[in-house]
């Protein structure tokens, strides 16, 4: 494989991870909004059943138990001080690409 068909799928497996990472972050926040609504919970459900699974980790070198227990601890620390600013999703991301 030619290093730029590589570098596409990579791009291809990363833009995955920042969407699904973006959506998490979103049903979260709609679940604040408006608790248990079935279908926000199967979505959230849904979401970290991917963070956890063979298919993330052929995607990313990335630990999917990691990056989803920051994702929590980010968003929970947003809600307790009532801001939409905070740690950002790249720099969360970026940190653990780092760190592997």
């Amino acid at each position: 494989m030619s290093s730029t068909t590589e570098s596409n799928w990579r791009d291809l497996a990363d833009a995955i991870i920042i969407q699904a990472a973006s959506d998490y972050r979103k049903a979260l926040y709609r679940n604040s909004k408006r608790p248990y609504q079935a279908d926000t919970l199967r979505e959230i459900h849904s979401l970290e059943q991917f963070f956890l699974s063979k298919w993330f980790a052929t995607l990313t070198t990335l630990d999917g138990r990691q990056l989803l227990h920051d994702l929590k601890r980010t968003w929970d620390w947003r809600s307790k001080n009532d801001e939409r600013k905070g740690i950002s999703l790249s720099s969360t991301l970026a940190r653990h690409a780092h760190q592997q």
